[in-house]
């Protein structure tokens, strides 16, 4: 099937992580190096002439082209990694050089800490695990970057969407090349067929890979008494949560926020529960929490979830042969109407007191080019190809992950404030995975911790943005309230979600909510809704439980304070005039009620006066 392929590949052959083979006592992953390989370390001559044409904006070589990289992994190519094209980039044309300091993941931190208190600090550090800003930057291991770098050139702008986030005293901290799938599913496609399920790619491509169609492979698969597990590895708890649309914690406009309570992490974490009951995940605590990637090419499970940078490897056997191995993204949440994606990114950062910005920023900017530019792109693809085996249907899949990836990227912001944080997080949000525990008790039993480490860091923030600009408006006038992807209204709090007749869900707009509006003005109420049947989405608007709202034309509430639209619009808009502000404010407010299908967005704004409201269709069907 063709795939429309994306501008920009993200030059990713030198973010390739270590290979996770076990844990700590803490459920947290050990890595350890890969087998040694012998792809070739150097590159081609026609890839070296092609590279040595593209303009840098390098005049002269670096007087210290030494750059310090401290991390977990090597730019240098060893291990089985291709050379990367931003490597040459940076030796051609900036006589530049990286020298690797190796730690380990759990040490990390530590030793970042220990480097720079020392007066030894490195240049430059790795940001793409998403767990070191604000954190590093607000206990001062990292340097602003804008002295060395100016974002608002060319060839950083369509990136600044990204690097605007990591700012701190008006500064970036954090410099971002792209985004990139965070977390994709691994599977054999020998194992797909023999077991005559349904391929994962083509339920994507057919926009059917969802929570429902995940669910019914696991369960077709899935037999304990023959070692057959749908999944494997440490990466799919998370992941999978993200599918909604809601991270455990988000970071905006300086801010960082707390989602536990959040309707949709509850349900991926019911979902979660469910898979532990029915015995779908490898059952690693049995096995020394020890995971089996081989258990993929032996066709005794079905998916290993990690991050895309698993497969930059030259050595892939573990999955199946060359052209047995694919992936896909994860599965759409289907409580949402958007295909959410765990998102990551590709970023380092400028180490405080290192002694070598300039050799780190001009090695950031090759970088940066070797993400864009459609020559080392083109190298890129063929590395794909050439070092690490990968087929055609591969590369049109990650193609396909990364632009969706970058339509609704999802990023959790829980390990970038403190260890304590990510404590409280990172392995209780695993329980309903792991031991089929409560959710609703286990964030409970974390919330207060969770609560005071972000009013700690929340704190230290607003001192260091003290005039970070709020959200703008949007153009529709000025938004009253606003209700997320979760289908709850919030007035500082949740409040008002419920269930009516057959389990359809229900928001509530309270007379609070309604209290506070200027009754002189015109106000509307947007609504985005997804599933139900053709032709028949039902909404209504309503005070009054006791009788049928009867369908108004002009969509406006009836006498006894409902309203009732059908339409096969997945999108609609209604007005709400002073005597239906006053009636619902008087009633305890109004009643939002998806008929067949589930409300995914609402809005109350203030709306001009020739806002109209959606108007009817099909009445004749809708009376009961």
């Amino acid at each position: 099937m063709k795939i429309k392929k994306i501008a920009a590949l993200l030059s990713v052959l030198c973010t390739a992580s270590l290979l996770t083979t076990a844990c700590n006592s803490d459920n947290t992953p050990v890595q350890s190096l890969t087998p040694e390989t012998t792809v070739p370390s150097t590159l081609k001559e026609e890839y070296n002439s092609t590279l040595e044409s593209i303009d840098t904006g390098a005049t002269e070589k670096l007087e210290n082209g030494e750059v310090v990289w401290l991390s977990t992994w090597d730019i240098n190519p060893i291990n089985g990694k291709a050379m990367p094209t931003e490597l040459e980039l940076f030796k051609n044309q900036y006589g530049g050089s990286i020298k690797f300091i190796q730690c380990t993941f759990e040490e990390r931190m530590e030793k970042l800490s220990t480097m720079v208190l020392s007066g030894d600090s490195p240049d430059m550090f790795p940001a793409a695990d998403l767990d070191v800003f604000p954190r590093c930057s607000l206990n001062n291991l990292f340097a602003p970057l804008d002295d060395y770098i100016d974002f608002s050139d060319d060839l950083w702008k369509d990136i600044s969407h990204l690097n605007d986030v990591y700012m701190l005293d008006g500064k970036h901290y954090v410099c971002n090349y792209s985004a990139d799938a965070g977390i994709i599913m691994i599977y054999n496609k020998n194992t797909i067929s023999s077991n005559n399920l349904d391929d994962p790619a083509e339920l994507l491509y057919d926009g059917k890979w969802d929570w429902n169609a995940f669910k019914k492979m696991m369960g077709d698969f899935c037999d304990p008494t023959e070692d057959r597990y749908a999944i494997d590895g440490w990466w799919f708890e998370q992941g999978f949560v993200l599918t909604t649309g809601v991270p455990f914690i988000s970071y905006e406009n300086g801010k960082l926020t707390s989602n536990l309570d959040d309707p949709l992490i509850n349900h991926a974490e019911e979902f979660m529960q469910m898979m532990n009951q029915e015995e779908f995940p490898y059952p690693k605590a049995q096995h020394e929490w020890q995971i089996c990637p081989d258990n993929i090419a032996a066709g005794k499970t079905l998916f290993y979830p990690v991050g895309i940078w698993q497969l930059y490897e030259a050595d892939l056997s573990m999955f199946g042969k060359p052209d047995e191995i694919m992936f896909v993204p994860m599965p759409k949440s289907t409580y949402t109407d958007k295909h959410y994606l765990p998102a990551g990114v590709d970023a380092m950062a400028m180490v405080k007191g290192g002694k070598n910005p300039e050799g780190t920023a001009a090695f950031m900017k090759c970088r940066r080019i070797a993400a864009t530019d459609p020559a080392t792109l083109e190298i890129q693809k063929n590395q794909f190809y050439e070092d690490y085996k990968w087929t055609e249907e591969m590369m049109d899949m990650y193609l396909k992950v990364k632009e969706m990836t970058n339509e609704n990227p999802v990023f959790d912001f829980y390990g970038a404030v403190s260890s304590d944080l990510y404590g409280y997080i990172h392995n209780p949000m695993k329980e309903a995975f792991n031991s089929g525990a409560s959710w609703t008790q286990t964030k409970e039993s974390i919330k207060g911790g969770v609560e005071a480490e972000l009013e700690k860091a929340n704190k230290i923030l607003a001192d260091r943005n003290p005039t970070k600009p709020s959200t703008p408006a949007p153009t529709v006038n000025r938004i009253i309230s606003e209700m997320g992807d979760d289908g709850v209204l919030y007035d500082g709090e949740p409040i008002g979600i419920g269930t009516l007749w057959n389990g359809d869900e229900a928001v509530k707009v309270t007379a609070n909510v309604l209290a506070e509006l200027d009754q002189s003005k015109k106000y509307a109420i947007d609504l985005d809704v997804v599933g139900g049947t053709a032709d028949y989405h039902v909404v209504m608007f309503r005070v009054n439980m006791a009788n049928w709202p009867a369908i108004k034309s002009d969509g406006s509430l009836t006498d006894d304070g409902g309203c009732a639209i059908d339409t096969g619009a997945t999108t609609f808009t209604v007005v709400l005039d002073a005597d239906d502000i006053k009636k619902a404010s008087e009633q305890g407010g109004l009643i939002i009620w998806g008929h067949d299908y589930k409300v995914s967005k609402i809005r109350l704004y203030e709306c001009s006066e020739d806002t109209t409201t959606t108007p009817a269709f099909k009445a004749e069907e809708s009376a009961e």
